[in-house]
This record gives structure tokens, C-alpha cells and sequence, in this order.
């Protein structure tokens, strides 16, 4: 078995939202090393730098209607609740993904390419 490096990857995690009061079931990914990743500029995420991680956590209610069904065709909403992750010369990527303690159940969202485009930056849209 061989280690196969990327020049480039991308990851877009999609519908960090909450469950009810906008404080239980909150989800989030924590992703390991020094990231590029894209935002818009209305995003509903937050990001929280710890130590050798990043962290990706929702801020608003959301519920199953709201979750994407195509992720290239968002809606507003849909885009400011995402972030796309850009990597340079890796082989691999670690990363945590889960919710805070709630009553309601979670869906994670993700797929193996970037749908926020400028690498680095928050975008207008």
C-alpha cells in the first residue's frame, strides 16, 4: 500500500446548523493543520481557532427542509451555512465531526469538492 499525494484537494461541509434555541445539537467539524477555506461574507458559521486545529460550528436553527439536495444548485442560506477546505500536497487530512448534546438528530453533509470557490477568502454572493 502506497500513500498517494494530492497536489491539490478540496472538501465542502455543508448545513452547520443547530436544533432548537440555536444551543443544543450544535454541529461542528474540527479539522487538524494550517487551512485555507472559503466563507461567504454573510456566513452563519463560526470559526475557532485551537492550538493545531480549526473549528467549524453552526450558529442558527435549522431542520431537514432547509439541508441541500444539490451542491452545486444552494441557495443563500445554503451557502452561508457551508465552508470549502483547500489543501495543497497531502495524503491525507484529520478531522472530527459531530454535534453537541440536543433532542434532535443531525445530518452531515459533505463531498470532495469545493462549491465556495476563492480559497482564502470570504466571497460576495
Amino acid at each position: 500500500k502506497e500513500n498517494i499525494k494530492f497536489k491539490y484537494g478540496h472538501i465542502t461541509f455543508f448545513d452547520f446548523d443547530t436544533g432548537r434555541s440555536n444551543n443544543h445539537s450544535v454541529e461542528h467539524v474540527n479539522i487538524q493543520g494550517n487551512l485555507v477555506y472559503s466563507l461567504t461574507n454573510q456566513t452563519e458559521v463560526k470559526v475557532v481557532h485551537t492550538g493545531n486545529w480549526t473549528g467549524f460550528y453552526g450558529t442558527a436553527e435549522g431542520t431537514a427542509a432547509d439541508n441541500p439536495t444539490d451542491p452545486m444548485q444552494l441557495t443563500k442560506l445554503q451557502k452561508d451555512r457551508a465552508v470549502s477546505v483547500f489543501f495543497r500536497n497531502k495524503s491525507h487530512f484529520d478531522f472530527e465531526i459531530g454535534a453537541s448534546a440536543g433532542a434532535t438528530g443531525r445530518d452531515f453533509l459533505f463531498e470532495l469538492r469545493p462549491t465556495l470557490y476563492c480559497p482564502g477568502r470570504t466571497q460576495v454572493d
